[in-house]
């Protein structure tokens, strides 16, 4: 399970959405069900939203029941349940609270594969739109208990086996360590423990109304937060570069010359050079080490050095890459 419960001083939105995904026949329409049950019991408003109500899918596993697939119509009823859900949540509830009190709640539930992650993400924004919390619920089954199961069902419940296999891979699973958005995810196998501990822990995971995204002004700031830590690093690595070809370069250097004179001209050849690069900083891109040599040759030509090394990039050390 990931995500951690509200403190008892956090504020609890009136309004959770809680989307189950997972393979068909992995249990969800049987935990959608029984979560309503028991947040009746405790006198939350429940609606449950399934979405194959919206477009009943072919039955069996033959070829026929492929075919006649309309993707048209697909999409289409997934927009009429979409704004089901977006109905629901627009509705008039109890504002939100700090005590954990349950009347006037509304619980939403989606049930549905949600086998793409941008499906989800869907409704993570309907959420937030609406001021609502977000939950959810991952049901995990191999992919041959998900057939054996679909294969004990009759009529419109049963999905053909190669639309299975499909989505079993496609799945993306939630992943609230890579995602901030799905924080609040929790897998839980069907039958696994029991529907009342569930319940319980859909309410630790039930907090505070999904936040509102920044604003311009405040994405604007991060961008020029990131672009002046990126310039930073740049001009940094391009120091280390040009320092490593000058001692290169002194190095090199021919008895016949003074090699304190000319470590004076490099390194203000090399000051030079950053404070170039300082003031056309918003062009800088990264570049490959022998191609920052090939610049600093470039600046001791502009400044008349009287003695270049060759063009040939000094070797660089382990692990002192850009």
């Amino acid at each position: 399970m990931s995500g951690s419960p509200p403190s008892p001083c956090q504020i609890t939105a009136s309004a959770c959405l809680l989307v189950l995904c997972g393979l068909p026949a992995a249990g969800k329409t049987t935990i959608a069900i029984a979560l309503a049950a028991a947040a009746a019991g405790q006198s939350v408003k429940t609606e449950v939203v399934c979405f194959d109500d919206a477009h009943p899918q072919g039955t069996g596993s033959s070829e026929s029941a492929i075919q006649a697939f309309d993707p048209t119509l697909w999409k289409a009823s997934r927009q009429a349940a979409i704004c089901k859900v977006q109905q629901l949540l627009s509705a008039p509830h109890t504002a939100s609270s700090t005590d954990g009190a349950s009347g006037g709640q509304l619980l939403v539930i989606v049930d549905d594969n949600m086998q793409y992650r941008s499906m989800r993400h869907e409704c993570f924004k309907l959420a937030r739109a609406h001021q609502a919390a977000y939950v959810q619920i991952y049901l995990p089954v191999s992919l041959e208990e998900a057939l054996q199961r679909n294969a004990c069902r009759e009529g419109p419940p049963r999905v053909p086996d190669q639309v299975i296999c499909r989505m079993h891979e496609v799945l993306e699973p939630p992943e609230p360590a890579k995602y901030d958005w799905e924080a609040a995810s929790l897998s839980w196998p069907c039958g696994d423990a029991s529907r009342h501990d569930l319940w319980h822990t859909i309410q630790r995971l039930w907090g505070p109304p999904v936040a509102a995204p920044p604003s311009v002004e405040a994405q604007a700031a991060q961008r020029r937060q990131a672009q002046a830590a990126t310039q930073a690093n740049l001009l940094h690595a391009l120091d280390l570069h040009c320092r490593r070809a000058i001692s290169a370069a002194i190095g090199q250097a021919p008895p016949c010359v003074d090699k304190r004179q000319l470590a004076v001209r490099l390194n203000q050849a090399r000051a030079e050079m950053l404070a170039r690069a300082g003031v056309i900083a918003n062009l800088i891109k990264p570049v490959a080490a022998e191609n920052l040599w090939s610049c600093l040759l470039v600046v001791l030509h502009d400044c008349s050095c009287p003695w270049r090394p060759s063009g040939k990039a000094p070797s660089q050390r382990r692990g002192h890459g850009a």
